[in-house]
Parts: structure tokens; sequence; C-alpha cells
């Protein structure tokens, strides 16, 4: 490698080093300033993500998650669930982490739904009966306080979700069964 070929590459990493340690301070004015839009969507698209939430003096927060209803010809529905780390047992938590980050990014960008759709739809375009739609639901739900003595990652005792109303409905075209 050639001298120059070092420096540049040096410059590299000190400059994602420093970004990303900018990137992980809590939010404020100074740190805005420093995360230009260019810099911030580049450590997003790498997921370099994070929340403050659980150091605030009341962490608890609401436990999200979707599920995907899929209306075919004859008017019958199945439900598609959206992979939920909460249902995972702890070494597939370690591997499909991304997928809990994937649904939870998900649900802010509007311009994935249709993809995601067209995705969902053609798992079952296999039938006699093909996709028509596919509807996006949220459910909500507390997260409990720590019970003593529960020392599961997960409470034994989950509290029931509200439904929430859809948000997003896809009407499938024949060729997104292709």
């Amino acid at each position: 490698m050639k001298p120059h070929w070092k420096l540049i590459a040096s410059l590299l990493i000190l400059s994602h080093m420093t970004m990303l340690v900018i990137w992980h301070l809590p939010a404020s004015p100074l740190r805005n300033a420093l995360l230009r839009r260019p810099i911030a969507n580049y450590l997003a698209f790498l997921e370099f993500s994070h929340a403050w939430a659980p150091f605030s003096p009341d962490p608890r927060f609401p436990s999200r998650h979707m599920e995907a209803e899929v209306t075919f010809r004859d008017g019958s529905t199945k439900i598609w669930y959206f992979p939920r780390i909460t249902r995972m047992s702890i070494p597939e938590r370690i591997i499909k982490m991304r997928q809990g980050i994937w649904e939870e990014k998900m649900q802010t960008i509007p311009s994935f739904y249709p993809d995601i759709a067209r995705y969902i739809a053609r798992l079952y375009a296999h039938s006699n009966n093909p996709p028509q739609t596919v509807t996006f639901i949220e459910y909500k739900s507390d997260t409990p306080s720590p019970v003593p003595g529960d020392y599961q990652p997960i409470p034994k005792e989950y509290p029931h979700s509200t439904r929430l109303p859809p948000f997003f409905t896809y009407k499938v075209l024949p060729q997104d069964l292709q």
C-alpha cells in the first residue's frame, strides 16, 4: 500500500469513529448541528441506531408489534406475523435481532410498505385462491414493570395487546404474484 493510501484509510477510519461517537451522544442542539443530513443518513443506513429511553427516570414504553392480514379472492383471510423478538428463544434472538430492528424501522418508512406487502402476497401466490389485499395492523401494550423474583428476559405474564386501526392496505395486482 502506498503511503498516501495509508493516510486516506486512516482519515476515513478516524472520521467514521468520530461520527459514531457524536451519533451516540444524547440528543442536543450541538449533536444535531454536527450530524448534518448526509452523515445522519449514512449512520442510519448502517443501522447504528440507539435509544436513551432505558436510562430515563421512567423507562417504560409501549411494546408494539405488527401483523399483516392477507385477504383472498373468496374473502377468507390469513394472518402473517412479522418477526417478534419476544417470541424467540435467546439463540434465535441473537441470530434474528436485525429482523426486530427491521420491523421497528419499517413502521417509520411508509415507502417500504408496498414492497413488503408484495413480498407477503407472493408467499401465498401458489394457491388457486390468490391474495387480493394485504393490510398492516399494529398492536400496542404497555411494557410491564419488573416483577420481584422473575428474572426472565421477558415477563411470564405479558399484558394483553390492543389492536390499533389498520394503517396500510395494499391492493395486490396480478403482476405482483409473479
